[in-house]
């Protein structure tokens, strides 16, 4: 997993609720929710930094994909 997405997953369940190996996952449906809004924020984050032109703010996908470790 990308440490990024671990820490946010983290962030999210807490630290002792991160799954070891290839463990399930079950979460509550808030949960669920907090864990993608934080992607989402994070992502926005990242594409706020792209300029104002088509060029820059298709290059985001390769740049916001690579942040989380996202195979195209």
């Amino acid at each position: 997993m990308n440490e990024r997405i671990k820490e946010l997953f983290i962030q999210t369940f807490g630290k002792n609720n991160f799954p070891k190996g290839n463990a399930e996952v079950y979460m509550s449906a808030d949960d669920l929710e907090k864990f993608a809004e934080l992607i989402v924020r994070e992502c926005a984050v990242i594409a706020n930094k792209a300029e104002n032109n088509d060029t820059e703010i298709r290059c985001m996908y390769d740049v916001i994909t690579e942040h989380f470790g996202v195979e195209k």
